[in-house]
């Protein structure tokens, strides 16, 4: 187990080796500090709304892992952010 502290320095580490041992409060934290790696490694444990800002915080991850998990209007946001970002 991990304290706040430590998760709070650490967020990825805390997501990558000790996601199943973190309290909700410190996973949704480590989510919304590393919404990247949220997706990668837990898109199928996310809630809803877990899922939701990560998709809007990491629109390529979305697209590049869980293209298929994605609503109509998630995917639509996906490629239009994706898109944007190739221009500049």
């Amino acid at each position: 187990m991990m304290t706040d502290e430590e998760v709070k320095n650490s967020p990825w580490v805390a997501l990558r080796d000790y996601a199943d041992k973190l309290t909700p409060e410190q996973f949704d934290f480590c989510v919304r500090e590393r919404p990247y790696a949220a997706l990668v490694c837990y898109a199928d444990t996310l809630t809803p709304e877990q899922f939701d800002y990560c998709v809007c915080k990491s629109p390529i991850a979305a697209l590049t892992y869980c293209a298929e998990k994605l609503t109509p209007e998630q995917l639509s946001y996906c490629e239009e952010k994706t898109k944007c970002k190739m221009k500049k």
